[in-house]
């Protein structure tokens, strides 16, 4: 056995997964800034429950799920006003047991790897037939290449996106997150440029950029009237979360997202709002929420009101969801950003790790969603990754 497989063993053994656990407890504050937010806003409570009743719940938490219950304060489980019921409290599955145990035991750690690469996924979406939005350029090892990973110069790449008269074209970076680093150009109905606020999209920009990551250049997608009216300058999406653990494809759950204001993406990480979506129907069943817990009756630009509104060819939306799910069994759980456009529904993006805050916030604990019986099995059988192909 190599070294680095013998690290990859002591990494997940029941001690090394123990230390990991002790390391992110000491850096959680210092690294995840709702946590941060979370403990200030329970230091600044006036209306906890009694010291001694915290503890005993802080401690019932922390004993079953072996992870210091960081989303006890998350959640305002220490309110006067909580009704939550112990039963309830575990249900909540805290980050470090979800990303750090549960995902690498659900998901083929080498396709993970894969999910978390934009430029290789969008090859292997292609690939799987899945509807994904128009890719025309990769920039890869600071060298520019069609969606075909043949050379192109900047010349044949402006001649498609003119050709093709799109209003927006995405350039994101191969590793981003959240809707970070995506830079995001609009057409000028005039000159036919793509520009932003700050620069054109032009040779220089691609040359600039080509020295710091690997990028994939897409179209727009046309969404549908219905949802653009919530955010028309962002593409707003639906997240549905599918999970093939143990039986066939089943939804999770659902949320939908849209921008604010300017904004040109819907991450709810970049300032946008989500509301949960009830996945038997397509409505939303509940108001608008941000990251920083603010509520929304309506959309603070369009004044659409969130509660009972209707997603469009809803049926469409799921079944698509659940065909790109059945694509890749491998990953037991995944996050599906869907646009729908004239056309029907299209991929924007596809998460490996789907949101746990935002699902939890709006549903719940999850515990039992995912069928997760005993949390110490999970320790015990050291959070093994799946081997590819299982």
């Amino acid at each position: 056995m190599s070294i680095i497989a013998k690290i990859e063993v002591l990494r997940f053994s029941y001690f090394g997964l123990r230390a990991r656990e002790r390391a992110y407890r000491l850096r959680a504050y210092k690294t995840y800034p709702p946590d941060a937010v979370a403990r200030k806003r329970y230091k600044d409570c006036s209306h906890k429950k009694p010291a001694s009743q915290i503890r005993k719940e802080v401690s019932l938490c922390w004993k079953y799920w072996k992870c210091y219950p960081f989303h006890y304060f998350r959640y305002s489980m220490y309110h006067r006003e909580s009704l939550i019921s112990e039963e309830e409290m575990i249900d909540y599955i805290p980050d470090f047991f979800f990303y750090g145990i549960y995902l690498p035991v659900c998901q083929c750690n080498s396709l993970a790897a894969v999910f978390s690469n934009k430029v290789l996924v969008d090859a292997y979406f292609r690939g799987l037939g899945i509807r994904q939005a128009d890719t025309v350029g990769k920039i890869c090892s600071g060298r520019l290449y069609n969606s075909s990973m043949e050379d192109m110069d900047f010349k044949e790449l402006h001649g498609e996106l003119s050709s093709s008269r799109c209003q927006k074209v995405f350039v994101k970076p191969c590793s981003g997150e959240g809707g970070h680093g995506i830079d995001v150009f609009t057409r000028d109905g005039n000159t036919g440029e793509y520009r932003n606020k700050r620069r054109p999209l032009d040779a220089d920009y691609v040359q600039h950029i080509a020295a710091l990551d690997n990028y994939v250049v897409q179209m727009g997608v046309v969404q549908a009237r219905e949802l653009e009216q919530f955010a028309p300058r962002s593409t707003n999406t639906c997240r549905i979360v599918t999970s093939s653990v143990g039986g066939p494809v089943r939804i999770i759950g659902g949320l939908f997202r849209t921008g604010v204001g300017e904004m040109e993406v819907d991450n709810a990480d970049s300032g946008g709002i989500y509301a949960p979506l009830d996945v038997e129907n397509g409505r939303l069943s509940e108001r608008g929420r941000n990251v920083r817990g603010e509520l929304f009756v309506e959309h603070p630009g369009s004044k659409v009101v969130f509660k009972g509104f209707q997603i469009p060819r809803w049926p469409e939306i799921r079944d698509f969801a659940i065909c790109c799910a059945r694509k890749v069994p491998q990953m037991g759980l995944v996050g599906w950003d869907v646009a729908l456009s004239a056309d029907g529904p299209v991929l924007i993006e596809a998460n490996n790790g789907f949101g746990l805050v935002a699902m939890q916030t709006l549903y719940g604990g999850l515990r039992q969603r995912l069928g997760i019986g005993n949390p110490d099995l999970f320790w015990r059988s050291g959070g093994k990754p799946r081997p590819i192909g299982a």
